[in-house]
């Protein structure tokens, strides 16, 4: 009986040795709060990523189409009607761009005027009504729509122009 004392005792006294496995708190790591908007050079990048491209064709329009129009099929004039073309494509990926953003409200004034002119130019639908050739056709509708451009490139180089303090 004596062994199975020992035995009993030297059980009690290993479990009151063992500590109780403590559970050890591991900070939760906190969210990253999301930004409530996007940081004004976020926004403005996207305008900063095309503008000079924009102005280049805008500075560029008149004499361009005077170069379609007398010289037909030359090389400058096919790449003036492209930059034409381009400015529409790259006028609809900014608003698209624009829009995934959260504007901050400083800067929602300017955001929607631009983002209106620019639909403007997407809107003319230059493409469509004037064709994807190597000059556009010769229409009244096309010449509308040439006109209509024009009117949008004036009012848009005044949006750019806004844009300087961000840039």
């Amino acid at each position: 009986m004596k062994p199975l004392i020992v035995a009993v005792a030297v059980l009690l006294l290993l479990a009151g040795c063992s500590a109780s496995a403590v559970a050890e708190s591991t900070p939760t790591p906190s969210a990253t709060p999301t930004p409530e908007f996007a940081t004004e050079n976020q926004v403005a990048s996207v305008i900063a990523g095309y503008g000079p491209d924009w102005r280049e064709m805008m500075d560029g329009a008149i004499g361009c189409r005077g170069e379609w129009t007398f010289n037909p099929g030359s090389i400058p004039g096919y790449t003036c009607w492209l930059a034409e073309q381009t400015m529409s494509v790259t006028a609809e990926t900014a608003v698209r761009d624009l829009a995934e953003l959260k504007i901050p409200p400083s800067m929602a004034g300017i955001v929607a005027d631009t983002t209106g002119v620019l639909q403007g130019i997407v809107d003319v639908k230059v493409k469509t009504i004037c064709g994807e050739g190597e000059a556009p056709i010769e229409s009244d509708e096309c010449n509308k729509a040439l006109g209509s451009l024009n009117f949008y490139y004036v009012i848009l180089d005044g949006k750019l122009d806004a844009w300087a303090p961000y840039l």
